[in-house]
């Protein structure tokens, strides 16, 4: 009995220790792509104004081209990051179990100004460890080792006769 209950401790700690990685790592990419975005934005902005400066005769037609080569050179490492997020979140929801395809993690720093379906890690956790095949597995393994326990211990219950004669 210790030892199944040491296996579904180990699981159920295997589980909040795979869900707290990909939470983290969720946070990690969607900062990374916020990140990332906003590079992009800058660079555009910045390479619209080589281009202007260029227009006006302030900048040279290599700074204007070499900007927007920049800007451009950053929207694959966008997509990167994007396709990362992507496969990260559909990894995270198929171990959380989770039934939307849409949700926003909210790091335990502060509340976000959005107010979608929101979920912390505590949530995640719990869900998980409600709806997992291998810690149900393991609580039907128990309670078959316990059904089986108290069978033994039934065969070797002393018995009591009693005969009386006059």
């Amino acid at each position: 009995r210790d030892r199944m209950d040491l296996a579904a401790e180990r699981v159920r700690e295997g589980l909040a220790r795979d869900i707290r990685i990909g939470f983290h790592s969720l946070c990690y990419l969607e900062e990374a792509r916020r990140v990332q975005a906003a590079t992009i934005a800058m660079l555009d902005e910045f390479a619209d104004d080589m281009d202007r400066k260029f227009r006006q005769g302030a900048a040279s037609e290599f700074d204007a081209m070499s900007a927007r080569v920049r800007a451009a050179n950053e929207r694959p490492l966008l997509a990167t990051v994007e396709r990362e997020l992507a496969v990260a979140r559909a990894a995270f929801r198929n171990l959380a179990r989770l039934d939307s395809d849409e949700f926003e993690l909210v790091p335990d720093e502060g509340e976000p100004e959005r107010t979608a379906d929101l979920m912390d890690l505590a949530t995640a956790i719990r869900i998980a460890l409600a709806e997992r095949r291998e810690l149900q597995e393991q609580q039907k393994l128990i309670e078959l080792r316990s059904a089986d326990l108290r069978a033994e211990r039934g065969t070797y219950a002393p018995i009591v006769r009693a005969r009386g004669a006059y």
